[in-house]
């Protein structure tokens, strides 16, 4: 028994013969259902520019948030694509050259107030026509061709494209005897036959001139012209969103003033500006960008950044006693699909218009560029040995110059490659020759 079970004497007496201890468990053997119904999501999207970067010559990026901009005394030549391309099972060429009939009425003076490569090369064909009056000896074969694929052995179709340019070149002005015209199937020298590109790349004519200069590079810029550096931005998008996106839009504006507005459709991609000579303001005025998304139920996101400018004016250029210096930029050597090789004709032009400016002492960049077709590894090593072949051609020309040659491949895409035109002036080195003043 428990006896002194508490210290007051009271319970001196008490004892206890058994103590009973009971816990009383209580459980339900009916199921407790949970509801697992999830609750919808809100629709969603959001989006912004996470960074904007360049690519060093090294093949690295990095971020920018300021750029330089800066007056030199500036040329800069393009070159002259020598083909025309056409739509699909047609024989009028693609809508983005200027109308056949505009052409023959017009003024040919006027593409020499264009500014880049691509807006020239819209207008080759008036180039065209005033070169062969320029070079009234100057004869031309326009070589017809078909993509091999849904204009497969389609040689009429062929010939009538190069009918339709002869017809125009006739009716500004260059006598018919002049001209001859071929029909081919596939060109000489093919883009990729398998790829969608090359396919499109192969619906074209070829001009072939008895004289070279009919196709020489086109002198777009003499002059004072404003330079930035980096001189290409890619503007690298994050987005989540619940559902596909439909489009998105990135907005470059300075000082109120529209410069670009890129847009496209479907998942976002990187964006490359290029920033033409004197296209920024000479003003210490930031770069502002507006990026925006818009998902397929409507949704809408809108974000915005801004990058710094530092213009460095003639003015400053002689209160701080910085080095002048003269830029010449070429855009020259266009080469064959997949090929690294100086052709003759380049050699021409390399020995004519590029080994006579560079100096003992300049600095000459050379970076080569590809078109989006094909890998991208790939298309980095080519680049690299176009412009590797190049430095070693002047190189030994003009030893006494200062060299770098560097690669980009695809990564900066200086033209627009959803155009054959663009693509083609893609597969390019560039090269910048900038010389101190003495």
């Amino acid at each position: 028994p428990f006896s002194k079970v508490s210290s007051s004497v009271a319970f001196d007496s008490w004892t206890i013969p058994q103590v009973r201890l009971g816990v009383n468990i209580f459980y339900n053997l009916s199921s407790v259902k949970q509801d697992s119904t999830v609750p919808p999501t809100e629709p969603y999207v959001r989006g912004r520019i996470a960074r904007v970067v360049s690519i060093t010559p090294d093949g690295d990026t990095t971020d920018v948030r300021s750029l330089t901009l800066e007056d030199v005394r500036y040329t800069e030549y393009f070159p002259v694509v020598p083909y025309v391309f056409f739509p699909a099972n047609s024989s009028n060429p693609e809508p983005t050259y200027a109308p056949i009939e505009a052409r023959e009425t017009g003024d040919e003076s006027a593409v020499d107030t264009l500014k880049d490569a691509l807006s020239i090369n819209d207008q080759v064909l008036t180039l065209l026509c005033r070169r062969m009056k320029q070079y009234p000896t100057a004869t031309l074969t326009i070589i017809g061709t078909n993509d091999g694929r849904s204009e497969l052995r389609n040689r009429t179709l062929s010939l009538q494209r190069a009918q339709t340019i002869r017809s125009f070149l006739v009716g500004c002005g260059i006598d018919s005897t002049r001209i001859k015209v071929e029909a081919h199937d596939l060109p000489e020298k093919p883009s990729a036959p398998n790829d969608p590109d090359g396919i499109a790349e192969n619906r074209r004519v070829e001009f072939r001139a008895s004289t070279p200069e009919v196709f020489e590079p086109f002198q777009s810029r003499v002059g004072i012209e404003r330079l930035a550096n980096p001189d290409a931005l890619i503007f690298l998008p994050e987005v989540s969103t619940s559902d596909p996106i439909k489009v998105w839009e990135l907005t470059l504006t300075q000082a109120g003033r529209t410069l670009r507005t890129i847009r496209g459709e479907g998942s976002p991609r990187p964006v490359t500006w290029t920033i033409q000579p004197s296209e920024l303001s000479s003003q210490q005025v930031p770069i502002d960008y507006t990026y925006r998304v818009e998902s397929v139920l409507g949704k809408v996101s809108e974000s915005s950044g801004s990058i710094a400018v530092d213009y460095i004016s003639s003015t400053r250029k002689l209160r701080e006693q910085s080095g002048n210096k003269t830029i010449e930029k070429f855009s020259l050597i266009l080469f064959d699909f997949d090929s690294d090789v100086i052709t003759p004709d380049n050699q021409r032009i390399l020995d004519q218009k590029i080994v006579p400016a560079i100096k003992p002492g300049s600095n000459v960049k050379i970076f080569g560029y590809t078109d989006r077709i094909g890998e991208a590894r790939y298309n980095l090593d080519l680049s690299r040995r176009r412009a590797q072949a190049v430095m070693n051609y002047l190189k030994s020309k003009r030893p006494d110059a200062n060299y770098q040659a560097a690669g980009f491949g695809e990564s900066i895409e200086r033209y627009d490659n959803n155009r054959p035109t663009g693509r083609q002036l893609s597969r390019t080195v560039q090269i910048i020759i900038e010389t101190p003043k003495q």
